[in-house]
């Protein structure tokens, strides 16, 4: 990191995230602490990837985020199914405790 560094708190840096990646993009770095720890570094893209090469390390980082966001998206999908068949499986039992049958669907 350069001598133009910012030191700020992980809350402080979620209230103003905005503002921080311009100043981020600007040249600014950043040191974030959670708990006065140091935990993460915000660098201008530059200092990681050299020259022609961050488009291309951008397009990558950008297809991981995709397909971790598409596999979180299919196990959440996954989960709200088993969800739906627990609740009917629920629903069927509690009405043969109560006698009422499987095909019941409450009444009025």
């Amino acid at each position: 990191m350069t001598g133009d560094t910012k030191k700020i708190q992980s809350y402080q840096a979620r209230m103003h995230w905005s503002r921080i990646l311009d100043e981020v993009r600007d040249g600014t770095c950043y040191l974030v602490s959670k708990r006065g720890a140091p935990t993460a570094a915000l660098v201008p893209v530059e200092q990681v990837v050299s020259g022609g090469d961050a488009d291309r390390e951008l397009a990558l980082l950008l297809e991981q985020f995709e397909a971790r966001h598409a596999e979180t998206v299919a196990r959440l999908d996954e989960a709200f199914a088993e969800l739906a068949a627990t609740r009917e499986a629920l629903g069927e039992w509690r009405a043969e405790r109560d006698g009422r049958g499987p095909d019941y669907h409450g009444g009025a």
